[in-house]
């Protein structure tokens, strides 16, 4: 689960690497996460039997029977993705993560600046962003951001406190004075 835990399972897993090659099969690895593609199920199941009994009585390592499946690339889950109708999309996990990573990082009773809460989660928003960039999510996207502003506004709202502190901050922020004094 380190910062070494990809590096070590790579220097580990080259020889299964070199299999994979060798056969000309098509494959993705990251770490100790494999997807190995074939044209048929029984190809598969066979490829399965040889690379298991390869994991586990050359190189001695444990495969993980539950995670290990052989069907259509079509709904299987690799490194928070989800494959459905030749779409990648964003796995439900992954979502479920982010929306409490989320919700820490907006947490209304944190204790810290604004301007520091904003910034940890620019971070994260950017890095999750990034990375799931290849997701065909743009109206999840939309529908994040929305939740996303709600949550900033709460923890300004919460932050602010008193009517006057949320009329004057309101009205620094642009908002006429009429409106201000309605919403604080």
């Amino acid at each position: 689960g380190g910062p070494l835990s990809p590096l070590l399972s790579n220097i580990l897993l080259d020889e299964l690497d070199k299999k994979l090659t060798y056969k000309h099969l098509k494959f993705a690895r990251y770490a100790d996460d494999i997807i190995i593609l074939v044209r048929t199920k029984s190809e598969g199941l066979i490829i399965q039997r040889e690379i298991t009994a390869f994991i586990t009585q050359r190189l001695k390592l444990k495969v993980n029977e539950s995670k290990s499946r052989v069907g259509p690339v079509s709904g299987s889950k690799f490194l928070g993705f989800t494959f459905r109708y030749a779409q990648v999309q964003i796995h439900e996990q992954a979502l479920k993560k982010f929306k409490a990573n989320v919700r820490e990082l907006t947490n209304r009773n944190w204790g810290i600046s604004m301007t520091l809460q904003i910034h940890k989660l620019t971070q994260y928003l950017r890095g999750w962003g990034h990375y799931y960039l290849i997701a065909n999510a743009y109206q999840l996207t939309v529908d994040l951001d929305h939740w996303i502003r709600r949550r900033i506004r709460m923890c300004y709202w919460r932050q602010w406190r008193k009517p006057r502190t949320k009329v004057r901050s309101l009205m620094k922020l642009g908002v006429s004075e009429r409106l201000a004094i309605a919403c604080g």
